[in-house]
């Protein structure tokens, strides 16, 4: 995978990265089109098992090009009065809990424009939590990386 975004980069002199490690045999990219589209046909055409599902959405989620808007979102999360969470909450940018001492403002901010680490947070998760998943949302998309990470819990859709 870091093969295929480093020769689209330089093919097409824009950016591709992953955007999520959603589990062994699933990942995202996110950059620019042409270079979205170039590590596609890279990977099609030293990978005859990959399967590449183009996503809707036009925006580069997770990925660096959003870093302007990770500094804005922090200078209006910097205005916000911040109070421990009752719950752990999971960082999806270094799969940890939130520390205790910090408010989650630094983890927020780099959550636009790093991976998520979703493989990593369900690892985290089956040794410290409850095997209790809810997905909330018309569709089965969190139950199915559930399923692909055999991750041990009963799923509830809401």
């Amino acid at each position: 995978m870091a093969a295929a975004c480093e020769v689209a980069e330089r093919e097409t002199r824009q950016q591709v990265g992953i955007a999520c490690f959603n589990s062994p045999q699933q990942f995202m990219l996110s950059g620019q089109n042409l270079a979205i589209i170039a590590a596609e046909q890279y990977l099609l055409d030293h990978d005859r098992q990959v399967e590449v599902v183009p996503l809707i959405g036009g925006v580069p989620y997770h990925s660096p090009l959003l870093k302007p808007c990770g500094q804005q979102l922090r200078k209006a999360l910097d205005r916000c009065e911040w109070r421990r969470p009752c719950c752990p909450v999971i960082s999806n940018v270094n799969a940890q809990p939130y520390p205790d001492t910090v408010t989650p403002v630094q983890w927020l901010e780099q959550q636009l424009s790093q991976p998520v680490q979703w493989q990593r947070s369900l690892t985290y998760l089956t040794g410290h939590l409850s095997p209790i998943a809810i997905e909330i949302g018309p569709q089965s998309v969190l139950k199915n990386l559930l399923l692909e990470n055999r991750y041990p819990s009963t799923s509830l859709r809401i």
